[in-house]
Formats: C-alpha cells, sequence, structure tokens
C-alpha cells in the first residue's frame, strides 16, 4: 500500500483539480452588460496633462572626432614596447621548447663500474671462446645513438659502442633489440632476455 500511496495521492488531488477547472472552461461565468450614459454609446475623450503631450526628439549634436597625433618619440615607445613583448614571448617558447625536448629515460640506470676496453680481465680467466663469455647487460639509447653495456664472465660492465673490438670479439651491429658480436668467423647474437 504504501507502495502506491504517491499515485493515490496525486490521482486525488488530480480529480479535485480536474471538477474545479473543467466547468470553467465549458462554461465561462457570465458577466455583467456595461451600460452607458452616452446617448451615441461612444466612449469620452481621453485627455492628456500637458506634461505627458508628445515632445519632438531632438537628434544629439554631432561631435567631432577624436584624433590622436603622435610624435617620434610616441613611435619610438611603441616599437620598443612591441620588441620587448616579441622577446619575452620568444624566451617563453625556447624555455617551453627546451622543456620538450628533454626526455626522461624509461628506466634507472644503475650505478656500476664501467670498465675500458683495455682493461685486463683477471689472468686465470682463460682467453679462449670470448664469444661465448660475454654478456649483454643493457642498451642504453640517447639521442638516436645505442649504447651497449657487455661483461664478460659476471665482471663489471664494458660501455661498448660500434666496431668496438674486446679481446678479439667484434661488435658488428648494435639495435634496441640486441647486439650482434663477430669473432672469425663465428657470430653470435646477445639478446636482453
Amino acid at each position: 500500500m504504501k507502495k502506491y500511496a504517491k499515485w493515490i495521492i496525486l490521482g486525488i488531488v488530480g480529480v479535485v483539480m480536474l471538477t474545479l477547472i473543467v466547468p470553467y472552461l465549458f462554461f465561462p461565468p457570465k458577466t455583467a452588460p456595461i451600460i452607458s450614459n452616452h446617448q451615441d454609446a461612444s466612449p469620452p475623450p481621453l485627455t492628456t496633462p500637458a506634461s505627458l503631450a508628445l515632445q519632438p526628439i531632438a537628434a544629439p549634436a554631432v561631435q567631432a572626432p577624436v584624433v590622436i597625433s603622435l610624435n617620434s618619440q610616441a613611435m619610438d615607445v611603441m616599437r620598443k614596447s612591441n620588441l620587448i613583448t616579441q622577446k619575452t614571448l620568444d624566451a617563453q617558447i625556447a624555455e617551453l621548447t627546451a622543456r620538450a625536448t628533454i626526455r626522461s629515460t624509461p628506466y634507472a640506470v644503475p650505478n656500476i663500474t664501467v670498465l675500458s676496453e683495455d682493461t685486463q680481465i683477471s689472468r686465470d680467466s682463460n682467453m679462449g671462446g670470448m664469444l661465448d663469455r660475454l654478456q649483454l647487460r643493457g642498451l642504453v639509447t640517447s639521442d638516436n645513438h645505442i649504447t651497449a653495456f657487455l661483461s664478460i664472465d659476471d665482471n663489471a660492465p664494458l660501455s661498448i659502442k660500434l666496431g668496438s673490438v674486446i679481446h678479439g670479439v667484434k661488435v658488428t651491429r648494435i639495435s634496441n633489440k640486441g647486439v650482434r658480436l663477430t669473432q672469425g668467423k663465428q657470430t653470435r647474437w646477445l639478446t636482453g632476455e
């Protein structure tokens, strides 16, 4: 019952309103006839006080246009103001351009000790099979230039560029996916996986 209470109340109010409004729509109340004492039944003439009589409207007076003449000093001030504004805008554009060109690296580069190509690996390690002992530790791309980090037998990584030679192993290709190494007629592809 509570569920339909709103609809029941709305229905009752609607019926009451209709019973009050419908008779006035179909049967308007009769008004009393207007009785006039004038013989010709014309309305009496309207009289208006003198203050309400129509007055002619005067056109506004024509004003001379305002002319500003600038001397050469004023023109110089305007040119300098424009120049300062232009330089300020150029500086702001340069700052925004510099911010836009700085790209953050997608990952943090760990603190590592980088050895040069001439660094001697431990004397007791066997130099045979150097191609199999090299491991890819990372690739860093900066300004369309890729640097690879390779290590020998889990030692500190070496910074390697295209064409570098490490103990007889030449770096023949570096890409975003890996490094190609060549030793004699043998070739090996190192990937970051």
